[in-house]
């Protein structure tokens, strides 16, 4: 015993005795007492950043490891409080989560946020929650109070398991987070990754030759990792026949992550402040969840598909649009209204003529900035043409669905018929529609009419007759009849046949994108379809059994999907489509056909039998808006609408979309903001919401459960494209507010602090 308590120095490291002293000099350190200032904090900001939080609570001590939505929608006795803006702020062992205070002036007054909640670190299960949402978990016991700050969690839950789920509102921020969250909870890099390139069917194995974080990131880059997968494709039969033809067309190989039937692009490289993500292809070994990992593959970036394939292997492009000025003819007064057509993705869409952001006359082209080059100028004006497209979207009063067109003939009566009988002989084809694959008739006084009133006094004859000629119809499935005249005979004849190859190509895409969306639900979950496909008198028996589901199954058009379209901006429309939107939680369900154009969503009420839907609502902006699916979704609505166990229903809808998914699986909710301001204006000038603002909810139902992660995929991209085209103002979102700084009984920090910005790119932070 002599011998043992004599020794000092490094002989008494990793013992009792080593752990008395550190313990016993702690004891005469002074205490600390929470002192608000508006300072940077004496222990560092690792991460900040504003985020809508669900917190629940619940006595299951087996819930929180790996809790997420499967686990979420099967789990009992789980008591979900309601979804609020925090602050989050993550430091070292900790996160913090701030919001306002309820009494006004006392934030200026003490010089910071109310802490609500302060979640440890070190017994803390991290979980994806959602790979739709990217959506994380955080599961622990919560503290009651943070050195001697009372938190949010109440005395007698001290016992219970506190779930904390995060929502970003951009898509790359979330995945920063939970990579680093990871990482810091013990998340290890794999020996190796493996890279699929579905379109050869092969997978690679790249080694991660290292334990040094900054050569795994430099290895792992996405122009090095494309480039590496490239060459080894490269050396493989089947390059050429796959994959070169369409390298030399100009097609790029990318990056993406995918779970189930959905991707993620590694697109953003960059963070907001345009800082180089060096784990932007690596996170996603962090988008796991139990029993459904994220696989990272290698595809072409496609961009929304131009043509089509026929039945007899001829491929059919997708028409120009065509937009100009009309009137409207109105069937009983026979008095003329100036109205706007223009076409997008076989879309109708009218507008005032004051508001018609008509092109540029033939001939007249705007001039180029200075300093421009031609590739530049050629890109510019592309992107002013995109804009000026979206803008028509934004400011229509109507739109109108070409699928609905049955005829598009020209008028052959001078008094319009409001209605026409649709018992119109069934055509041979499906793909084919009476009055759509013939070339419009004409006559000898055509050429005669130059346009205006010169060209119906050079035709002669009957006036009224000779204004019939200038017009054409569009005769509706549901049996309406809806006239327009033209300027002259030949730009009605234009018309009709710009209209006929329009209506056909668009009545084709949708029902092939209707069959690849179950395609790709059978492929990946091996689903048969609600509606068997077999032979007459065929026997049953001789059918092979139902597939099993396959994760790694090859899934051809996810990528056509999830196009490029969406990040660069190619087309006016981003995503469009039918879906049941209600406003709030307790109003009644209502189709619309809802639009995200250019930072916005715009709605068109679809009413009854009408082929023309009108504006509903105001434009919303999508600039401080969060969007939730899934169970979460289901969750916000009343109590007692969301029925877990509810048996499924099938469904079938008129373009061929067949589906018996659950109604959580098809519903998202739109949490945003409202601007009071109008959609033309800048984006910079709107007011900046309080972390406590009331804000509304748009609940939208899709038909499948593949359409509703393609309105949030698309959704989230949107919003990020904002917020990064108005750093400063995200910024400034971040940063607001002051947070607690701990100091001892004497007035001082712990040690001296100073804000930095770390060399390798990483977020601000404080260190002593």
């Amino acid at each position: 015993p002599e011998d043992v308590l004599d020794r000092t120095g490094p002989e008494i490291a990793q013992t009792s005795a080593a752990a008395t002293q550190h313990a016993s000099s702690a004891l005469l350190q002074p205490a600390l007492q929470p002192t608000p200032v508006m300072e940077a904090p004496d222990e560092g900001v690792i991460m900040r950043d504003r985020m809508f939080v669900r917190v629940s609570l619940t006595k299951d001590l087996s819930v929180g490891a790996g809790f997420d939505e499967e686990t979420n929608r099967l789990a009992q006795y789980i008591e979900p409080w309601d979804w609020l803006e925090f602050m989050v702020v993550w430091r070292p062992g900790r996160i913090e989560l701030y919001d306002d205070y309820n009494i006004p002036l006392k934030e200026r007054v003490l010089g910071h946020k109310r802490l609500a909640y302060s979640i440890p670190l070190r017994a803390a299960k991290l979980t994806l929650y959602s790979f739709t949402d990217l959506s994380f978990c955080i599961a622990c016991r919560a503290e009651i109070s943070q050195n001697g700050v009372r938190t949010d969690i109440p005395w007698f839950r001290s016992i219970s398991v506190s779930l904390f789920i995060f929502k970003a509102k951009n898509r790359s921020r979330a995945t920063d987070w939970i990579m680093r969250l990871w990482r810091r909870l013990g998340g290890q890099l794999p020996s190796y990754v493996e890279v699929r390139s579905p379109v050869m069917d092969v997978s690679l194995k790249v080694d991660i030759p290292s334990t040094d974080e900054d050569t795994d990131a430099a290895i792992f880059s996405h122009d090095n990792l494309v480039k590496l997968c490239k060459r080894t494709l490269s050396s493989m039969p089947d390059w050429k026949y796959i994959l070169e033809t369409r390298l030399a067309e100009g097609a790029k190989l990318e990056l993406a992550w995918r779970a189930d039937t959905e991707l993620d692009w590694v697109w953003w490289r960059d963070d907001i402040k345009g800082r180089p993500r060096d784990w932007a292809v690596l996170s996603g070994l962090a988008l796991n969840q139990p029993g459904n990992p994220a696989r990272l593959e290698i595809r072409i970036g496609e961009h929304f598909p131009s043509f089509l394939h026929l039945q007899d292997g001829s491929r059919l492009y997708e028409p120009q649009p065509i937009e100009g000025f009309l009137s409207r003819v109105k069937p009983r007064s026979r008095q003329s209204q100036e109205v706007y057509l223009t076409v997008h993705d076989g879309l109708l869409f009218t507008l005032i003529p004051s508001r018609a952001n008509q092109p540029l006359p033939p001939g007249v082209a705007p001039l180029p900035s200075f300093g421009d080059n031609k590739t530049n100028y050629h890109e510019t004006l592309r992107l002013d043409e995109v804009r000026r497209g979206a803008r028509q979207v934004a400011l229509a009063r109507g739109v109108m669905d070409l699928r609905q067109v049955l005829v598009v003939r020209r008028a052959f009566q001078v008094v319009p018929a409001p209605y026409e009988p649709t018992d119109v002989p069934a055509p041979g084809n499906a793909t084919e529609s009476v009055g759509l694959s013939v070339v419009a008739e004409r006559d000898e006084g055509d050429e005669l009419d130059t346009g205006g009133e010169a060209g119906l006094q050079r035709r002669g004859g009957d006036r009224g007759y000779a204004r019939m000629r200038r017009c054409f119809e569009l005769v509706m499935k549901t049996g309406e009849v809806v006239r327009f005249e033209a300027y002259s005979a030949h730009y009605a004849i234009e018309w009709i046949e710009r209209l006929r190859e329009l209506v056909r190509y668009w009545r084709l895409r949708h029902l092939a994108d209707a069959q690849q969306e179950m395609d790709t639900v059978h492929l990946a979950t091996g689903k048969q379809p609600i509606t068997p496909r077999r032979h007459v008198n065929e026997d049953d028996s001789l059918h092979p059994p139902d597939p099993l589901a396959d994760p790694s199954a090859v899934l051809p058009y996810l990528s056509f999907m999830y196009h490029w379209c969406i990040f660069e901006s190619c087309r006016p429309i981003t995503k469009t489509g039918r879906l049941y939107v209600r406003q709030g939680g307790k109003r009644k369900y209502q189709l619309v056909h809802l639009f995200i154009v250019n930072g916005h969503l715009v709605q068109f009420h679809i009413s009854g039998p009408s082929t023309f839907h009108k504006r509903r609502g105001e434009t919303i902006q999508l600039v401080d808006t969060y969007v939730v699916s899934g169970v979460l979704a289901a969750q916000a609505l009343p109590a007692g609408e969301y029925q877990p166990n509810a048996p499924t229903t099938a469904r079938r809808y008129r373009d061929g979309l067949e589906n018996n998914d659950r109604e959580e699986d098809t519903l998202f909710i739109v949490i945003y903001y409202p601007h009071t301001f109008r959609a033309d204006m800048d984006m910079n000038h709107a007011p900046v919401p309080t972390l406590g603002t009331t804000r509304s909810m748009l609940v939208c139902r899709a038909r499948s459960r593949v359409e509703r992660d393609l309105w949030c995929w698309a959704l989230n991209t949107e919003i990020e494209k904002v917020a990064r085209a108005h750093k400063d103002r995200e910024e400034a979102l971040r940063t607001t507010g002051g947070l607690y700084v701990w100091k001892d009984s004497e007035g001082k920090r712990r040690g001296g602090c100073q804000e930095r910005r770390e060399e390798d790119g990483n977020e601000d932070v404080c260190q002593e």
